[in-house]
């Protein structure tokens, strides 16, 4: 598990999409991140997180891999959210049961950070980042991302609230799941389901146990037989060389 996966969302609240009188919703505008904000980044990031993020994680956001928005007003940074879209397959051990195994070949969103500028908090700038990538994600050429999950401090209230509200569900409790400042944190996985994409249920669950039981042993038979004869038949054709 790696520590930059940390969702450390300094989210808006129940106001989120309330504007205020001194904020002009118009003067907002997105980007995405580029080499020349790192600095401003890092700096924005050791005031909005609990954790401190490695010098190369802020080189590795501004990257293609990476979905990373800034929002600025008046040419300030006063928001971010850092994503990927990344395989099912490849999703940590405590992360994969988000979806059942049928959705295997498919591909899940992750979100590692969203902050906003503490002075700029509760006017909708949280809920502008997060949008504008949900519109990414269910567009028509990303149809094959099924999900979008996150990790939150259990005692992130602000956090868990703004979710919630964006209909993010609880999936799990990950305990120690991270290490702040030397200490063991807890965490809560929250997930979204997109394009079609949908929870374990029941019946998932009685095939997994079928397919565990009965099929697996039978492709693991199949397996060494044809891996046997396969050795035979190299070790014949060495033969007549």
């Amino acid at each position: 598990m790696s520590s930059w996966h940390f969702a450390a969302t300094s989210a808006d609240s129940s106001r989120d999409e309330c504007f205020c009188e001194t904020l002009d919703p118009q003067a907002i505008r997105l980007r995405f991140l580029c080499p020349e904000d790192i600095a401003e980044i890092q700096t924005l990031c050791q005031d909005w997180f609990p954790i401190s993020y490695p010098k190369e994680w802020y080189e590795q956001i501004v990257t293609p891999k990476y979905y990373s928005l800034v929002a600025l007003y008046e040419k300030t940074i006063i928001g971010l959210i850092v994503c990927e879209i990344k395989p099912y397959h490849r999703l940590n051990r405590e992360d994969r049961d988000i979806l059942p195994s049928t959705f295997s070949g498919c591909e899940v969103g992750y979100i590692l950070s969203l902050g906003v500028h503490k002075k700029f908090r509760r006017k909708g700038i949280g809920s502008l980042l997060l949008d504008t990538f949900l519109r990414f994600i269910t567009s028509t050429d990303k149809q094959n991302v099924k999900a979008l999950f996150l990790h939150v401090l259990t005692t992130n209230q602000a956090a868990i609230i703004f979710y919630e509200k964006r209909q993010f569900r609880y999936h799990a409790f990950l305990p120690y799941y991270y290490s702040i400042k030397g200490r063991s944190r807890d965490a809560f996985l929250y997930v979204s389901y997109l394009n079609g994409g949908r929870p374990v249920n029941l019946l998932d669950q009685i095939k997994s146990i079928v397919y565990g039981v009965l099929c697996r042993p039978f492709i693991y038979l199949i397996q060494r037989v044809l891996h046997h004869n396969r050795t035979q038949n190299s070790q014949f054709k060495f033969a007549q060389i």
